[in-house]
């Protein structure tokens, strides 16, 4: 479900009330003027009145497409885009849904890293594996910009909306095996 909160915590309001496990939403993203929610369940985009719950929502989806499927990650600061993975059968790319246009944009194929729009709109930042690009979304260009020196995987990378700061997630994989002895005495 998508529930919005005050920063320090009170409001509590509740927008969404699916009860199907099938039709969870998840992905909420934030238009830059913060009329309006892109949430993606059930295969769809619904744009969502964060001041209207679910009941009272009009239905305002992002259009259907034979070929596309949109999971948003990030409203473009120009408000005219939504960045994230493009869903084409069994594949995923990098694009993007345009809002001037009405019409999806594959950017990077046969990819499904997530991403963050930077100030100008047109260009994006992602991670694979351990390492930073900039996609650019007119040459759909990908340029390295950085590789984390203990080749941590980098997740999840974000540009503040100024373009001054750029953070993530460096996370490593591991797992432990424990034994135990059923035989031992009490």
């Amino acid at each position: 479900q998508i529930w919005l909160a005050n920063t320090d915590g009170t409001g509590l309001k509740q927008l969404t009330f699916t009860t199907d496990p099938d039709m969870a939403t998840g992905f909420p993203v934030w238009s830059p003027d913060g009329k309006r929610l892109a949430a993606y369940f059930s295969g769809t985009t619904f744009l969502l009145d964060p001041t209207r719950s679910q009941k009272e929502q009009p239905e305002a989806t992002l259009p259907k497409d034979p070929r596309y499927r949109l999971v948003a990650w990030d409203w473009s600061p120009d408000g005219k885009k939504l960045l994230g993975i493009l869903a084409e059968g069994d594949r995923r790319h990098i694009g993007y849904f345009s809002f001037e246009t009405n019409s999806y944009h594959p950017v990077v194929e046969d990819s499904q890293e997530v991403g963050s729009w930077l100030p100008d709109s047109r260009r994006f930042v992602i991670a694979r594996k351990n390492k930073l690009f900039i996609g650019d979304i007119e040459t759909k260009q990908l340029t390295e910009i950085f590789a984390h020196p203990d080749r941590l995987d980098i997740r999840s990378p974000f540009i503040s909306r100024d373009g001054k700061l750029l953070y993530y997630v460096a996370a490593t994989a591991e797992s432990d095996i424990w034994l135990l002895d059923l035989t031992a005495e009490k």
